[in-house]
């Protein structure tokens, strides 16, 4: 029996909350099975441990929420702890501002909160239950819980909004709910900056191994044209000596013809001197 009673403000008769549940401890008044009757005027007669518990038929119609006990529920649910660690274990605790302020933005290593709360439970076992997610971290809600604490450790760098709400089951919407949002910067050599300076660094090598890249390949080239313009010069030389060589060889022949009877006539001493004068300079032009 999920249904129990509470006692209205107004008359002091009892209605039911379907948020309201018999205890299931032992020393709790529990209801009992097939025990249950319809009286004259419709209300319904339920037998317990602690005897009969009348229910009036408007209590089947009653929406706790806008009952004195559902709207002061509503108002208790509350978030009034959070804590806060670093990655050396070192406990920053955020307690009396949790509940005015809504944003709070923590360092790269402050990544691991615990988040308190605290909601109204009637009995020692209250149909109350919390629900909470980590919008950002978690994919949807989770299980319900009587806990009234939340631990998350390790969050990677980003925005996170915390979520709790109130709830008396799942098919039904929830009475109340808060939400935290929670902003966890990313390292400094992960920050926008960072990668702004990594860019920057990126594109100074490559424009700098460019650079160097080209002035190589220009000197590279400079020099393979040096190398050409030495070789043709080279074989430009060579082609000239071996023209005149055949030039030389093309005329030294005809010369050489011609010099032997000049020699013969120079050596005949009966020929004039003024002759000899002249064989003697045509022999040195032939030699």
């Amino acid at each position: 029996m999920r249904n129990a009673f509470f006692l209205t403000h107004a008359n002091k008769t009892f209605l039911m909350s379907s948020l309201l549940s018999a205890s299931q401890d032992q020393d709790d008044w529990q209801f009992y099975a097939n025990s249950v009757c319809l009286s004259p005027d419709g209300s319904v007669v339920f037998g317990s441990s602690d005897g009969c518990k009348f229910m009036p038929p408007q209590a089947m119609n009653t929406d706790f929420l806008r009952t004195y006990v559902g709207t002061h529920a509503s108002k208790m649910l509350n978030i009034f702890g959070l804590e806060v660690k670093n990655q050396e274990g070192k406990v920053l605790a955020v307690t009396d501002e949790v509940s005015r302020l809504s944003r709070y933005t923590f360092t790269y290593d402050e990544n691991d909160l615990k988040f308190s709360f605290y909601y109204p439970s009637f009995s020692r076992r209250s149909a109350l239950l919390c629900q909470y997610r980590l919008e950002g971290y978690d994919k949807d809600w989770q299980a319900p819980t009587y806990e009234c604490v939340a631990h998350y450790s390790n969050l990677a760098p980003g925005k996170y909004t915390f979520h709790l709400r109130l709830i008396s089951s799942m098919n039904r919407p929830a009475l109340a709910e808060r939400k935290i949002e929670i902003i966890i910067k990313p390292a400094p050599w992960w920050s926008s900056a960072a990668w702004l300076l990594y860019f920057g660094i990126i594109v100074f090598v490559l424009y700098t191994f460019n650079r160097l890249y080209l002035k190589a390949r220009t000197n590279h080239l400079c020099l393979l044209e040096e190398q050409r313009e030495t070789e043709r010069e080279k074989r430009a030389k060579e082609m000239n000596m071996k023209f005149f060589a055949n030039i030389s060889h093309e005329f030294r022949n005809p010369l050489t013809i011609i010099a032997g009877p000049l020699m013969m006539l120079n050596a005949d001493k009966a020929l004039p001197d003024s002759v000899h004068r002249i064989l003697n300079h045509v022999c040195i032009k032939c030699e």
